[in-house]
């Protein structure tokens, strides 16, 4: 039966008899954990590790919608640039200390794409970003 894939019935195995035979070889519990282990390894070491990077931003726009700030926020990105993968308002502070009449937003950012980013190139995403902000909503950083 050499080349052939046959395997042997429930009923006639013994406890040291193989899974099955692939050809010449026997195939037991230990050969397929072992090969199970080593594609895992293979798949996990050929996985790109893209870890995203988080960063904060509080700003003080003139009374906008939301729509906008999210239109600003990825724009940059439209350029084939680094995806911005997540964008989340978590604050938003009215009070005294920005003025009267005025609302500070405080934004969470996730930055991740394809290969591994640096963090210069986040900065200089950021960067183009407050840049954007500051010209077509009139924000200003909030310190």
């Amino acid at each position: 039966m050499a080349g052939r894939f046959a395997y042997s019935k429930p009923s006639g195995r013994g406890p040291n008899d193989p899974w099955f035979r692939l050809g010449k070889f026997d195939i037991g519990s230990a050969a397929l954990l072992g090969l199970m282990c080593a594609v895992s390894v293979i798949v996990y070491a050929l996985e790109p590790i893209d870890k995203p990077i988080l960063t904060k931003l509080a700003l003080i726009p003139s009374e906008v919608r939301s729509g906008e700030v999210w239109r600003v926020f990825t724009w940059p990105l439209a350029n084939g640039g680094p995806l911005l993968r997540g964008l989340s308002l978590f604050d938003v502070y009215r009070g005294e200390q920005i003025g009267p009449g005025k609302k500070s937003l405080a934004y969470s950012l996730t930055y991740q794409s394809d290969r591994t980013m640096t963090d210069a190139e986040a900065a200089a995403i950021r960067n183009k970003i407050i840049k954007r902000l500051e010209y077509e909503l009139g924000a200003k950083l909030r310190s």
